[in-house]
């Protein structure tokens, strides 16, 4: 979808405030509670890597001051828009994981890229909460043009996210390569599988096939398990 990167309780959101805080006073990253939190965080499902490319993502996302700084404001934003993604996930019978996807594409804000701020490479291309770029939005059904631009509304481009992932799974049988494909396009990604020889996603971000987009949502799902990583 991207060339590139709730409202609830008061109870949550301060738990979510105080997790964020202790994201933010702890600079190391521990190479074996990365291990061990995203094999907390994988099921039958989603398998969630802990390879050298995931260590290098996560020291990034939360063992840098630019990282730790988004992923607080990300989980601080989070809570508003929490039920809607987990609620079309469950309902599209996609893993629960994916919801770290919109943390690395927009930081859980719904804006345009000028006014927001992704980590998604190459770069803040895309609009609203998933990222998505005009021409994908328009092929899932969005209106983008000079009067409306329907990426901005949450629940249609939520719905939209849902049916891009499904059609990556699909075609690909790896949430790896779904993902990849989800930034970087499935043409891109075929071809990167026949020019290496191998559809391992990790193998194919080392051999600089595949760029770091795949290694940062995992990092992404890890510290959404445990935040005070």
């Amino acid at each position: 979808a991207t060339t590139v990167a709730l409202t609830l309780a008061l109870t949550i959101t301060a738990a979510t405030a105080v997790a964020s805080d202790r994201l933010v006073a702890d600079h190391r990253v521990d190479r074996e509670a990365v291990i061990a939190t995203a094999a907390a965080a994988s099921d039958d499902q989603f398998e969630v890597s802990s390879c050298d490319a995931v260590q290098a993502a996560s020291r990034k996302l939360f063992g840098t001051d630019h990282g730790r700084r988004f992923v607080r404001d990300a989980l601080a934003s989070q809570p508003r828009y929490e039920p809607l993604v987990t609620d079309a996930l469950k309902r599209h019978g996609l893993p629960p994981q994916l919801a770290a996807v919109p943390l690395i594409e927009s930081g859980y804000v719904n804006l345009d890229p000028p006014e927001g701020e992704s980590l998604a490479p190459p770069g803040p291309m895309g609009a609203g909460l998933w990222m998505f770029i005009p021409t994908t939005a328009r092929t899932y059904g969005m209106r983008v043009d000079d009067e409306v631009d329907e990426r901005l509304d949450p629940v249609i481009e939520t719905d939209a996210a849902m049916r891009l992932l499904g059609d990556l799974y699909d075609e690909f049988g790896d949430w790896g390569l779904a993902l990849a494909g989800y930034n970087q396009g499935a043409r891109h990604v075929r071809e990167a599988i026949a020019a290496n020889g191998t559809d391992d996603p990790y193998a194919l971000v080392e051999a600089g096939a595949l760029n770091h987009y795949v290694p940062l949502v995992m990092a992404a799902v890890i510290v959404m398990e445990d935040p005070s990583l």
